[in-house]
């Protein structure tokens, strides 16, 4: 007989497996980490990624308020946030590429507090232009609650685990950028990182335009 701990248990177990998948896929964060990691160093990684999870809080309490009713009722409001999105990965792809064409004897270096700023309003930037991330938690977390159980505890274990395989996910993704580039960003390695990243930006920002405009 199926209890309802072990159904709980079960979709947590879900949980964990799917969103490691999500998270895993290549994106924008994680380009924009690796090419972090890169060029500033593996302390980059955190601040990148906490910037990330300062937005996906904000879009997580919005999504629990009811704003995709909002959004629903509003929904040319979508347009401008998320060309706002496209345009600003685009600068992003653009800034990496003229990099990778300029760097001259440049070593990776990090740790300054201006830089940890810059990566935090980075990743905090790309996620909050993102709208679809209200979709996320108003359509993929529900699958997960269990509704007549604990439901603020559950949403708040459940961001709780997708932030801390975030952060094991990124931080894994910025050491094999590191290895890759040689702990060198102008080094035959740490150019085609930056290279791809800044391509993979412009791919996802030109993806997320034609969404936009034609959906």
């Amino acid at each position: 007989m199926i209890t309802e701990n072990s159904m709980i248990l079960s979709l947590l177990l879900t949980y964990v497996v799917v969103i490691s998948l999500l998270i895993a896929t290549p994106g924008p964060l994680m380009a924009l980490t690796m090419r972090n990691a890169v060029r500033y160093g593996y302390s980059s990684v955190f601040p990148t990624y906490l910037g990330a999870v300062v937005a996906n809080l904000i879009w997580a309490l919005a999504a629990w308020l009811g704003i995709s009713a909002f959004f629903d009722s509003f929904p040319f409001l979508k347009f401008p946030i998320q060309m706002a999105g496209a345009i600003y990965l685009i600068y992003l792809g653009y800034q990496m590429l003229t990099f990778a064409i300029r760097a001259r004897g440049s070593k990776i270096t990090g740790g300054n507090e201006e830089i940890r700023k810059s990566r935090f309003a980075e990743g905090f930037i790309i996620d909050i232009l993102n709208p679809k991330m209200i979709v996320f938690y108003t359509s993929f977390y529900t699958q997960f609650i269990v509704f007549d159980f604990y439901i603020t505890q559950q949403f708040l274990l459940l961001f709780s685990i997708q932030c801390s395989i975030g952060i094991l996910i990124m931080s894994a993704y910025g050491y094999i950028a590191i290895r890759i580039a040689g702990r060198r960003e102008d080094s035959p390695g740490g150019r085609l990182i930056t290279v791809l990243s800044g391509l993979a930006m412009i791919a996802f920002a030109i993806s997320t335009a034609a969404h936009t405009i034609f959906s």
